[in-house]
């Protein structure tokens, strides 16, 4: 019976032993994986740190960095109109804008108060040197151009006379301005039913180049002594028919008893002319053709007498001569 118990006991030690046994094992395994997965880790931080890398990541910074970095800017400036004249104002134009002065100067000299964009045209003249230094953020840039010639130009072209006809000389008077002062001449060329007639080029034009009817018109140049303006075309006059114009004066005396006078008119445009009296004493008379006068004097016809003889064209104008006729009777024939 004892030695039953013995056997228990000795089975029961035996498996007991071999359990710690067992537990010993799986220590010092787990250690060792421990171990294991360090030195993994290890090795695995030390190939990282290896990697080879190239000379341009070693100098690139993070993009933190770079957000914080700002590109240079290359300033410009620009002074418009490219070819500015004294007729307008010129300005400063930046490519880029900021915290910006200004600091203009002409022929070599600050130009006092101007320290914005814009210089008004009163403050320079033809030739003048512009010149302008523009800052922004501490970056500078400059421009400078020269004042160039404005050429001259024509407001206006008046016509004498305002209602010319045939046989009248018609001229123009034109009105010019020059920005700069310069003294302002022309060149004229007429233009009649939209032809430019070969030497018609001066400031007068003949009544005889023209007729009833035509349309003229003249263009005139302006130029000063650097360059010629723009064309100004005058409006279109039409040239109106020409009223008869008078050829013949009345005679200074007269012998014997009739009064004559033969008138005499002519038509710039060529038209008949009819004659008739206005105005005249008691029994005289006018021949509407040849334009005769005759007049009988009897005692009663002494005195100053008003005439007024008109000469009338195809178209209904009018020609007047007016004078006064004086009689005088010798003595004793009055009576």
């Amino acid at each position: 019976m004892q030695n039953i118990q013995q056997q228990r006991r000795m089975r029961i030690l035996r498996c007991g032993i071999k359990a710690l046994r067992i537990l010993h094992f799986l220590t010092v395994v787990g250690i060792i994986m421990n171990i294991g997965l360090l030195a993994c880790g290890r090795e695995e931080k030390i190939d990282v740190e290896n990697v080879p890398v190239s000379k341009e990541q070693q100098l690139a910074k993070p993009d933190v960095a770079k957000e914080n970095i700002q590109p240079a800017v290359k300033l410009t400036v620009k002074i418009i109109p490219d070819m500015p004249t004294v007729k307008q104002d010129i300005e400063a134009i930046l490519g880029d804008g900021g915290n910006v002065s200004y600091r203009w100067e002409k022929n070599g000299e600050v130009i006092a108060g101007e320290n914005t964009q814009r210089v008004m045209k009163e403050r320079f003249k033809k030739g003048d040197v512009i010149s302008v230094t523009v800052t922004v953020d501490g970056n500078t840039a400059s421009a400078s151009a020269v004042i160039q010639n404005s050429l001259p130009e024509v407001k206006s072209v008046p016509f004498s006379p305002q209602r010319g006809h045939r046989g009248i000389d018609i001229s123009v008077a034109p009105i010019g301005f020059d920005a700069d002062g310069d003294a302002v001449d022309y060149h004229y060329q007429w233009v009649i039913n939209g032809e430019e007639p070969v030497g018609e080029n001066r400031q007068v034009l003949k009544g005889d180049r023209f007729k009833r009817g035509d349309a003229i018109f003249v263009k005139v140049t302006p130029f000063d002594e650097e360059g010629e303006g723009q064309i100004y075309k005058t409006r279109p006059i039409i040239i109106p028919d020409a009223p008869p114009k008078f050829t013949s004066a009345p005679p200074q005396g007269f012998k014997g008893n009739t009064y004559k006078y033969n008138v005499t008119a002519e038509d710039p445009d060529g038209d008949a002319i009819t004659y008739f009296l206005a105005s005249a004493p008691k029994g005289m008379t006018i021949d509407s053709s040849t334009g005769v006068i005759e007049w009988q004097i009897a005692p009663e016809s002494a005195g100053a007498h008003k005439i007024e003889v008109a000469a009338q064209d195809e178209e209904g104008l009018r020609a007047f001569q007016r004078y006064t006729l004086t009689i005088t009777m010798p003595e004793g024939e009055n009576k």
